[in-house]
């Protein structure tokens, strides 16, 4: 999509609105509250979801933790909703900061725990088909490529901005202790087929050639792994910072899904995060991204496409987020890392249940939940 429908929100991050509120002095500052219009997803609903919207709601739910001072909450409407009913219900103070109206009804976001269903069989893949990992190249990206193989796959295409060697040099490369090296040729002596792909998954001409080349095998599963995450307080995000972590997640989910959607794939998983579920500090914008993404797999959904999205928490073993300052400070308010054969054996589940959203997360809810909860309206 062309960019001017891509990032259409992110003077909300300038100066004009959420940097001046923060900087007001007075008494009686003003409260922000953010009005959406089918931004968020009901069970039973029958109405078209809006990702882009539902930006905002990833972005205010991390904006709620930092500037609870002037922060007020997020009201999402449906179409036809009378605009005085909305006013009304902000004016009165409502003892929540999330709401969805609907029928005139309330509703309110809600984590519940859910326990793994029963399932019979096993994940398996095709070897006759291929399939994609964006951010294929990372340690994350290579433990999905070797989850895959497990599951039978026998062509595999990892995408990454920056490439990576060609494969005549991985055996020196893993001798001198490269471990993305050894994995990849651990794979392909099993027979795999490694295609590298040097791309930005938000790309499109990029990708598009990846996928259309006629030496891929039929493509039946995507992987959307790809993200950068920049841990930096909304009062000082700047445009540059909102596209650079927009761009891979956003972007490029939107991407993969043109590309695709015409095709039968068996699976069209988004990596997203528990950011854009309960927000965090510092993760405005990834926030943000990861939520786009979540509505974007129930919009897949009402297609009649495939689409999981897994809001992960941390993850051990080399993810995302591992041994930073600000992945400590996430261990300090009750986030534990998950052992990656843990997270894929949830991943497999959720997979074969036919899940389309869910929180995968490894919590001390004793030192998370009381920590959520002093906060107001929470």
């Amino acid at each position: 999509p062309p960019r001017s429908t891509l990032f259409p929100y992110t003077t909300l991050f300038r100066s004009t609105l959420v940097q001046s509120l923060a900087a007001i002095s007075v008494k009686a500052s003003p409260v922000l509250w953010v009005v959406t219009r089918n931004a968020e997803i009901l069970p039973a609903e029958s109405d078209e979801i809006s990702p882009i919207q539902s930006l905002l709601w990833g972005m205010g739910r991390s904006i709620a933790h930092e500037h609870g001072g002037f922060w007020g909450g997020l009201v999402d409407m449906e179409e036809g909703t009378d605009v005085k009913i909305v006013l009304d219900t902000i004016s009165s103070a409502p003892g929540e900061d999330q709401l969805a109206i609907r029928s005139g009804k309330y509703y309110t976001p809600r984590l519940v725990p859910t326990r793994a269903p029963q399932l019979s069989g096993d994940f398996k893949l095709s070897a006759d088909a291929s399939y994609l990992v964006s951010g294929g190249l990372g340690a994350l990206g290579i433990e999905l490529a070797r989850w895959l193989v497990h599951a039978g796959a026998r062509q595999l295409l990892l995408s990454g901005r920056s490439g990576f060697a060609p494969e005549k040099q991985w055996a020196a490369l893993a001798e001198q202790g490269d471990k993305r090296a050894a994995a990849l040729l651990e794979m392909r002596q099993a027979g795999v087929e490694i295609v590298i792909v040097k791309a930005d998954a938000s790309d499109y001409k990029a990708m598009q050639a990846a996928l259309t080349d006629k030496r891929i095998k039929p493509l039946r599963g995507v992987v959307h792994a790809a993200g950068v995450v920049l841990p930096k307080v909304a009062l000082e995000v700047t445009q540059a910072d909102i596209e650079y972590e927009l761009r891979p997640k956003l972007a490029g989910a939107w991407v993969l899904h043109e590309l695709t959607r015409e095709l039968p794939l068996d699976f069209f998983v988004v990596f997203s995060s528990a950011s854009g579920i309960w927000g965090s500090k510092l993760l405005t914008i990834y926030g943000a991204a990861n939520h786009f993404m979540d509505s974007l797999v129930h919009k897949r959904r009402r297609m009649g496409l495939s689409g999981l999205a897994v809001n992960w928490a941390m993850w051990g073993g080399g993810g995302m987020a591992t041994d930073d300052e600000h992945s400590r400070s996430l261990q300090r308010i009750g986030q534990r890392p998950m052992p990656p054969e843990k997270a894929l054996v949830a991943l497999e589940t959720l997979l074969l249940s036919g899940t389309a959203q869910a929180t995968v997360a490894d919590i001390d809810w004793s030192v998370l939940k009381p920590l959520f909860e002093q906060e107001p309206r929470r």
